[in-house]
């Protein structure tokens, strides 16, 4: 039997949503959110045909076209750095397969390649740290998939547990890579590559019987994932030297998976309750100082009464990325970010500085609600605001 973590509950801190939108009337989401407080994710293309990704630069979403540019091809956005660099997959320059690539607001959208060891050729990057070392899959889908690590200018390959598939999901600023591999059997394991050492792989424990995948990793190499139970329930986890596996646990009856773990150990992910609650529903969800709570309840500003059906991203400040859902549809990217309790704290990290008044005086001027410089309420960004900022300089 593992352990669950459990502490004493306290409040949860308050959110606010920050809607990033969508390029038209299909569905949009976002799926990472940077330490600077960007974020990126994908949605229907401008011309309402295609899927693209989009960088979101604070204020503006930015259109990231495929590799195949004008020739109609898609691109998806799964992650993105400090730098404004984001990673994903995107329709190949021929058109007949896909490539990872990495976009840059200078270079636009470039092709990672796809490394000749590689069973087929076809590709996805799905992490990218500060350093430019990304990770993801190639190979041939379903089968033969191997997880792929571009760093130092190699592509280097990330061997199964015995069976037909691994996969590279997440990589930190120390280069620890994490992911899946499975066994002979088919049932998943996690695993860690220490600073991108293939050869030094280590296979994470999984709840006995069933299986378990790793998907995020932060810099004090405490891991988060999910797992299945013998009962093929499935369940949060997480991973760490001091702890081994434990189980970060969620109401009685219900079902959870974590994606993306801060610095702070804030853990966000999806979760689902018993069917005569939700049926197959989704709820975005988040393990915050332990407690487990759902998104909805922890929004303060949701006048459209929206849902967050999954949270993919958490960055150091608590921002998290996820989309504004009606009618089981991703309408609308959004970002949650915290409600700070320090007056003159605009960007939520607790600390009012240089970077506050920064904000300030970029937002100067008219700003509709929900608008975190305009501290006052009063509809502007103004001398107002920049005095409540001075007053309260704690940098």
């Amino acid at each position: 039997m593992h352990a669950m973590i459990l502490v004493m509950a306290t409040a949860a801190p308050q959110f606010e949503i920050v809607e990033i939108g969508t390029f038209g009337t299909g569905p949009c989401g976002a799926h990472d959110v940077s330490e600077v407080d960007t974020a990126c994710g994908q949605g229907t293309a401008p011309n309402g045909l295609s899927l693209h990704a989009f960088y979101w630069d604070g204020s503006v979403m930015h259109n990231i076209p495929p590799l195949n540019a004008p020739n109609g091809g898609n691109t998806w956005g799964f992650s993105m750095n400090r730098h404004g660099h984001v990673v994903g997959y995107s329709t190949a320059a021929t058109g007949s397969t896909f490539h990872p690539y990495v976009w840059t607001p200078e270079d636009g959208t470039s092709d990672l390649g796809v490394p000749s060891w590689a069973a087929g050729d076809y590709g996805q990057a799905i992490d990218i740290n500060d350093g430019g070392t990304v990770v993801g899959l190639v190979g041939t889908v379903p089968y033969n998939i191997r997880g792929c690590i571009w760093i130092d200018g190699e592509m280097r390959q990330v061997e199964p547990f015995g069976g037909t598939e691994s996969q590279c999901l997440a990589v930190n600023e120390l280069n620890d890579v994490v992911g899946f591999a499975r066994l002979e059997s088919g049932k998943m394991r996690g695993f860690v590559v220490p600073n991108g050492n293939v050869d030094a792989i280590i296979e994470l424990e999984a709840p006995e019987g069933g299986g378990a995948r790793a998907t995020d990793i932060n810099e004090q190499r405490v891991v988060c994932g999910w797992g299945a139970n013998e009962d093929g329930t499935y369940h949060a986890l997480q991973w760490s030297l001091e702890n081994g596996m434990e189980y970060l646990g969620e109401p009685d009856g219900w079902q959870a998976f974590a994606y993306d773990i801060n610095e702070s150990g804030w853990v966000v992910g999806k979760a689902w309750g018993p069917p005569s609650v939700s049926g197959i529903t989704y709820y975005g969800c988040a393990w915050i100082d332990g407690e487990f709570v759902l998104l909805k309840d922890v929004v303060v500003n949701n006048t459209e009464d929206a849902e967050f059906r999954i949270a993919r991203g958490v960055n150091e400040h608590g921002w998290i990325a996820t989309s504004m859902a009606w009618d089981n549809q991703d309408n609308r990217a959004a970002v949650l970010r915290p409600r700070s309790d320090v007056p003159g704290d605009v960007n939520g990290d607790g600390v009012v500085g240089t970077d506050d008044l920064l904000t300030i005086i970029s937002m100067w001027g008219p700003c509709e609600p929900p608008c975190s410089a305009d501290l006052n309420g009063d509809g502007m960004v103004g001398t107002d605001d920049l005095l409540v900022v001075l007053a309260n300089w704690t940098a």
